[in-house]
């Protein structure tokens, strides 16, 4: 029979088994300080989980710490203010010429005073109150101020009709106001020196006033209205009616004859076409 094999046995000296030791015992030392290390790891905090919405750019976006230094916020600049444009309007100096005074009628505005006028005027008062002042001799003529009241100064210059012409010394306005409103003692007024024409009488309105109208008959076109004392020329009689001119302007046409006074008793004769 063969020999059977003996097997060597390797025995362990005691510096072997204490190296052997340390080795364990630094692999179980690493291994404590590695689990040692995990546990006192910061926790990570992951903010904007993915949702069916969200940003998947910021799924791993941390949290900012207590003590981070805040990063500033940037300030917008605000866009200037447009500065306001100054809109200088110029109203034109109108030329004079365009708005020069229009010729006044007689029937708008009253006359001035000539300079014999001015100098034969007589100072006094209105003896009542409401009276107005006229743009001519004429109850009809237009009304420039109204309502003057008693002892109102004015200076009388001339006589026209039954009206004196005169001026408000507070206002400066001249005008027309009815004889019988002035008080003018030893005022005489300027003679008519016109001759009374050939065929005809001279002759005045006798009565407050009244009107001269187009042909003989009330129902014909009034012309226009005059005042007690108005003087006229009477041409003839036709039916109560007189065809008269008035002395002042030359105008023409019939006035009822009772309220006339006449010089001579005119001659009869037929409407004037």
């Amino acid at each position: 029979m063969a020999k059977r094999k003996r097997r060597r046995r390797v025995r362990m000296t005691n510096l072997g088994k204490a190296f052997v030791a340390l080795v364990i015992f630094v692999v179980v030392g690493v291994v404590a300080l590695v689990n040692l290390a995990n546990t006192k790891a910061p926790n990570v905090v992951v903010e904007n989980s993915v949702t069916g919405s969200g940003d998947p750019l910021k799924l791993f976006e941390n949290k900012a710490s207590a003590d981070a230094t805040p990063v500033p916020t940037a300030v917008p600049t605000p866009a200037p203010s447009p500065t306001p444009t100054i809109r200088m309007i110029v109203t034109p100096v109108p030329d004079n010429a365009a708005f020069a005074t229009p010729t006044p009628s007689p029937a708008s505005v009253s006359r001035m005073p000539t300079p014999e006028e001015q100098k034969n005027a007589v100072e006094t008062v209105l003896v009542k109150s409401g009276v107005n002042l006229r743009a001519g001799p004429n109850p009809g003529d237009k009304v420039l101020t109204t309502g003057l009241k008693k002892k109102t100064k004015i200076k009388v210059y001339a006589r026209e009709d039954d009206f004196y012409f005169i001026q408000v010394l507070n206002s400066g306005l001249y005008g027309y106001v009815a004889v019988q409103f002035v008080d003018v003692p030893g005022f005489t007024p300027a003679p008519i020196k016109t001759q009374i024409p050939q065929g005809a009488v001279g002759g005045e309105v006798a009565s407050g006033s009244l009107k001269l109208r187009s042909g003989p008959g009330t129902d014909y076109t009034e012309l226009h209205e005059y005042a007690r004392g108005t003087l006229l020329y009477v041409y003839f009689n036709t039916n109560d009616w007189y065809y008269v001119e008035i002395c002042r302007n030359g105008q023409r046409g019939y006035m009822k004859a009772e309220n006339v006074t006449v010089r001579n008793a005119p001659p009869a004769g037929t409407p004037v076409p």
